[in-house]
């Protein structure tokens, strides 16, 4: 009898820091447990792909890394068989999950080698629930520097009470969000049985209300205005709309169906709309949400149901990450490998040949081989209905950095040459990846981003798409690359005279080569495409020419590199404001081992997206407002398991983004009327697009025996029980104070209206 990967038992535990020196409050391990009945002896891998890493004392086991965060630990000469019913426990690096569930989502899987076997099978250990810290203090103390408008207060019951009881319950919803511009609504009402309009086709998001004998609805589209501006004038007669295209009568209807009393729409007794007088347009052309497909892919389903949800608070673009270290999620039928190989993930990521056929797992991802990409059809499908809702999708094919996937599947044919392979440079990209970066003097690099773009332009040929804009990525290129290979040293770029071992020289050649990449791209870019904004992440902002059409998305946080955006403004560049400290969608709502998010830069709810000044942040001046197209959200999917998770991190967010991106600054913001608008009405309606998405859990305040409870969101129902046993929408309403005796265990709940969709509980005494 041999042991087996089911004997083994795996936890992260997390203890209280007691090592001088220490720069967390906090210690973690990793336990592993033998519970069968043979020794763990030598001759054992056990693989993570999340990203484990030992402390520098630990001489038991050793790490190697396979590629990016993806690698395993073994053990040394030093290891000591372990025994059956021992555990050992390994001590672990901090990252950013201290006190959170994420810390164990590994995608662990045991090897174990015999004699004479080169292939053998992975297998799963059995994988414990983490034992965490409760969350007392800010585990990541940096967030404070780099984000000062977030709040780092643990998230508790009682700290939810503070923040929610300053919400005035009473306040009225907001009309329209995103607050129109010039709105003058009256208290009196057009009633009927539905919508009317002269035309149909322009107010087809509103089909749900058309009736024959309803409420007319004039619409008129008049040329010379702004493209997105409208007029919704609405009278005890009519509804008239003027806008200066189609775009505008679009976000007419949205505004039109938030004002629809909700109430009565779809029954019998027909809907009232309030009179009044709207005239609107948006502070922002470029209102965008950035969508990761690469490091976990997303179904063309759930792309079209976040297009039709951000189209509905008027956002128009949608920038698609299909290229990144971890995959390639677009099919080019010229180049079969990019989705074979790059959109692919295995524990066999290589053939017996030693050629590649997949990527490694990445990001918590098992042994198990799991692909997915959109077909060149689903993409065009997309287009056309992102071009019905009046979003722009741009694609982001990421060069010359962040390109592993690329780089592995052309290595599988051998097709482009993106490498030098007599290259010496050294160089660990920030996701732990040593050849992630294409030469930029390799003929095979632009030849490759060649046959992308022309396969790029078919498809919006295809859907009778303008193809406006391509981005190109750019960032987090490590430094050091391109320095030691010797066809860099070859090219006419390279400048003799420079001595590697001086930091001047180095950053020179690195800016002149950088220099030479973003001018051959953008001429390649231009001449397939002719006309197409180009846009890169910042860090390619001193590298790009200036006789070219391009933009910046500029992610640096609240107190990021100011410099480098004074320099985008200073040299006349265009920018898209992307925050991290308030955009990043992929953090955490709040500071609490109940949310999961890549916390790196800050905790991120609906209210600070909604304070957010986004030319002020950055000390943008008037006379660089023209220089900001406006605001993009990404969501980067590091950790993003599903795609229930992926709409927990952007609804309701995204309707704050909104928004931001359509008002910018303003001095009348009201919290309350905003918070009311979403839970009397605006989650209802998310609900009937099935869009699934997070309900902030109630706060508590307790005085004396007596509980009371609040929520983050007006109009939400709170539910609570006292045996222990886990809220419903059949529980008890909270409408006044509870009187809770000391053997009672008060579980607590938020509800939408509808009771479709609830919030975490809250427990008493435990979560207080």
């Amino acid at each position: 009898m041999s042991i087996s990967a089911s004997d083994i038992s795996l936890q992260v535990v997390e203890r209280k820091a007691m090592r001088p020196g220490s720069r967390s409050n906090i210690d973690a391990c990793l336990r592993i447990a033998n519970n069968g009945e043979e020794s763990l002896d030598q001759g054992w891998r056990l693989y993570y792909s999340l990203g484990l890493t030992p402390r520098a004392e630990e001489q038991r086991v050793q790490q190697v890394r396979v590629e990016g965060r993806y690698g395993y630990l073994t053990p040394t000469e030093s290891w000591k068989p372990l025994a059956p019913g021992d555990a050992i426990d390994i001590p672990i690096e901090n990252w950013l999950f201290n006190g959170m569930p994420l810390r164990s989502q590994q995608g662990f899987h045991f090897v174990f080698a015999s004699a004479g076997d080169n292939r053998p099978e992975p297998a799963l250990p059995v994988t414990l629930a983490p034992s965490l810290l409760p969350i007392e203090t800010l585990p990541n103390n940096w967030i404070r520097d780099m984000s000062p408008s977030c709040d780092v207060a643990p998230d508790t019951a009682s700290d939810r009470w503070r923040r929610q009881s300053a919400i005035d319950v009473s306040a009225a919803p907001q009309v329209v969000i995103p607050m129109p511009a010039e709105p003058q609504i009256e208290n009196t009402k057009v009633k009927g049985s539905g919508l009317n309009p002269s035309d149909q086709n322009l107010l087809s998001s509103l089909a749900a209300f058309f009736t024959p004998d309803g409420i007319p609805v004039q619409v008129q589209i008049e040329t010379g205005k702004p493209p997105e501006a409208y007029r919704l004038q609405i009278t005890t007669e009519s509804i008239d709309i003027k806008a200066g295209s189609e775009a505008g009568v679009f976000y007419a209807a949205q505004s039109l169906r938030q004002l629809i009393d909700s109430a009565k729409s779809g029954s019998n007794e027909g809907i009232s709309v309030p009179c009044g007088d709207i005239i609107d347009s948006p502070a922002f052309t470029h209102r965008g949400l950035f969508l990761d497909l690469a490091r976990h892919a997303v179904s063309p389903a759930a792309i079209r149901q976040v297009i039709r949800a951000m189209s509905a608070y008027k956002m128009n673009v949608l920038q698609l990450g299909i290229s990144n270290d971890e995959g390639f999620r677009l099919e080019i039928p010229s180049i079969p490998e990019l989705t074979e190989v790059a959109a692919r993930r295995s524990f066999r990521a290589n053939s017996a040949d030693g050629r590649p056929r997949a990527l490694y797992p990445a990001w918590g991802d098992g042994p198990e081989e799991i692909q997915g990409f959109l077909s060149g059809e689903e993409f065009v499908q997309l287009l056309r209905l992102a071009a019905e809702h009046h979003v722009n999708i741009i694609l982001e094919l990421n060069l010359p950095g962040h390109a592993n996937a690329m780089i592995r599947a052309m290595a599988a044919t051998g097709r482009y040459q993106l490498l030098d392979p007599d290259d010496k440079s050294i160089h660990r990209s920030a996701q732990g990846y040593t050849q992630n970066v294409m030469n930029v003097c390799l003929p095979g690099t632009y030849a490759l981003a060649a046959d992308i773009f022309e396969t790029i332009a078919g498809y919006y040929r295809q859907a009778r798409v303008p193809l406006r804009a391509l981005h190109l990525g750019g960032d987090e290129v490590p430094a050091g690359a391109w320095l030691d290979s010797p066809v860099v040293r070859q090219s006419s770029i390279w400048n003799t005279r420079w001595q590697l071992d001086n930091e001047a020289d180095r950053a020179a050649a690195t800016q002149a080569l950088s220099q030479h990449y973003a001018s051959e791209i953008t001429k390649l870019a231009v001449a397939i495409i002719p006309g197409v904004k180009l846009g890169f992440w910042h860090e390619m902002s001193p590298a790009l020419p200036t006789d070219a059409d391009t933009y910046v998305t500029g992610w640096t946080t609240e107190t990021g590199d100011r410099d480098l955006m004074e320099a985008v403004l200073d040299g006349g560049q265009r920018l898209v404001i992307a925050n991290a400290s308030f955009l990043y969608l992929d953090m955490p709502y709040t500071l609490s081992s109940e949310e999961p998010g890549l916390p790196w830069a800050a905790y991120i709810d609906e209210s600070l997206i909604y304070h957010f000044s986004p030319l002020a942040n950055w000390a943008i001046t008037e006379g660089q407002r023209d220089q900001v197209l406006g605001l993009q959200a990404q969501l980067w999917s590091e950790t993003i398991y599903s795609e229930e998770r992926m709409f927990y991190h952007l609804f309701p967010r995204l309707l704050s983004v909104a928004e931001r991106g359509w008002v910018a600054e303003s001095s009348t913001r009201n919290w309350s009327g905003f918070a009311s608008a979403l839970g009397k009405r605006e989650l209802s309606y998310l609900e009937s697009l099935n869009i699934p998405f997070r309900v902030p859990p109630p706060g508590v305040h307790i005085v004396a025996d007596k509980i009371e409870a609040s929520s983050a969101f007006p109009g939400l129902v709170i539910r609570y029980t006292l045996d222990g046993s886990e809220p419903d929408s059949a529980s008890m309403t909270y409408n006044t104070p509870v009187t809770s005796d000391t053997t009672d265990v008060l579980k607590m709940a938020a509800f939408t209206p509808s009771g479709k969709t609830r919030s975490r509980t809250t427990t008493l005494p435990g979560d207080f």
